[in-house]
């Protein structure tokens, strides 16, 4: 499966050393761009091949939700030592993108300035919201756990991202410390 986007930009939106990141693929979080860029703005290709949006997804397991954006999350940390500072670009469900065969997450870049924490961890708390609606009933109650983390820790991104991996760790993870039963001898 192959899919390719043309993303427009306005002429000053993306700084130079941002698109030799993006079209590199440096920045895990996003998907590597061409770029070209024209007289009053800049335009952006991406290859999406094996990603649908995740608006588009009709029904995904609570695990494999949580494992989405526990790896959004993840990817976010690592970006900011790529100079893609959290909060400087927009999280919202219309710009991630996801692969069914591997789990992946990645992100359309899209620029854009939150005034806090708050707002961005409000956002990924909508995308857990969209993707609540998508999993089966009887996890339904796993995932209002993870939105009350959400709300919780707003703003804290760290202890949000250490809860939902506990949350997934405690029911997909953990080993179950029962003795294992002796053989009876004839």
């Amino acid at each position: 499966m192959s899919g390719f986007l043309e993303l427009r930009y306005s002429e000053s939106s993306i700084k130079r050393f941002q698109k030799e990141i993006l079209s590199q693929r440096i920045a895990s979080l996003f998907f590597s761009m061409s770029f070209v860029n024209l007289k009053r703005e800049t335009l952006a290709v991406v290859d999406t091949a094996e990603y649908v949006p995740i608006i588009a997804v009709e029904s995904i397991s609570f695990e494999k939700a949580v494992l989405l954006l526990i790896s959004i999350i993840e990817k976010m940390f690592e970006t900011e030592n790529r100079y893609f500072y959290i909060g400087e670009y927009r999280i919202a469900s219309k710009y991630i993108m996801y692969d069914p065969g591997t789990s992946d997450a990645v992100l359309l870049y899209s620029p854009f300035i939150y005034k806090n924490r708050g707002q961005v961890t409000d956002d990924i708390a909508e995308v857990l919201i969209l993707l609540s609606k998508k999993i089966e009933l009887r996890d339904r109650g796993m995932a209002s756990q993870a939105y009350r983390i959400f709300r919780r820790n707003r703003g804290d991104l760290k202890s949000i991202y250490r809860k939902l991996n506990r949350l997934y760790y405690d029911n997909y993870v953990a080993i179950v410390d029962e003795p294992i039963p002796k053989r009876a001898v004839d």
